[in-house]
């Protein structure tokens, strides 16, 4: 009986360990919950500020990074991760967002959010990394280029847009820098009104 009895127990005790295995298998690690509750927000917010990850916890930044960096990430995603990167203070965002931007087999779209999203972070310091891609053979990645300098606003920006709508072949592009130039003007007759939305503080990178 007492044999019959340790064969039971023995037998629960694999039963319980082979259990808790399997459950720590399935136990999703804490990076990769604040990963996809980023992404979450991400897809249900086309234009979210920091005060939408603030349930997130720390470092979204470098989420936001993470994401825009991978290419198993859909792009309309990245391409959000990008222009609200630009709301993080960090060498990190920096250094993803020109990278990615610069990268020429990369999806235009995201290339072009991330000029915006590099416009949003640094200002005017990106001007010359931004103006060369006005020439580049992709009528995307040139309208990109139109935006972010927009968002960058003031005079050098606006003469770099006049002088190169007046050389550039492609309508909807001319039509996307005659809308920059537009909004150019509109953010130049209301100064108080060109502030970040809600930008977040430096992070740890």
């Amino acid at each position: 009986m007492k044999h019959s009895n340790r064969v039971r127990w023995s037998a629960a005790v694999v039963v319980f360990v082979v259990a808790l295995g399997h459950f720590g298998v399935q136990a999703r690690p804490v990076d990769e919950v604040k990963l996809q509750d980023v992404i979450r927000i991400l897809q249900y917010k086309p234009d979210p500020t920091p005060r939408d990850f603030v349930e997130c916890g720390s470092d979204i930044d470098s989420v936001l990074a993470d994401v825009l960096s991978s290419r198993n990430v859909k792009p309309e995603i990245r391409v959000r991760a990008a222009r609200t990167l630009g709301l993080y203070p960090g060498t990190r965002a920096r250094a993803v967002l020109t990278s990615t931007m610069t990268t020429p087999d990369e999806d235009r779209d995201v290339r072009a959010a991330s000029m915006f999203g590099l416009a949003r972070l640094v200002g005017g310091a990106a001007i010359d990394d931004i103006k060369a891609w006005l020439k580049d053979p992709s009528p995307v990645v040139r309208s990109g280029a139109a935006v972010a300098l927009a968002q960058i606003g003031g005079p050098r920006a606006r003469q770099i847009l006049m002088d190169t709508i007046a050389h550039e072949a492609d309508l909807d592009v001319r039509l996307k820098m005659d809308q920059a130039l537009n909004r150019m003007s509109d953010q130049e007759s209301r100064p108080n009104e060109r502030r970040k939305p809600g930008t977040a503080r430096s992070g740890s990178n």
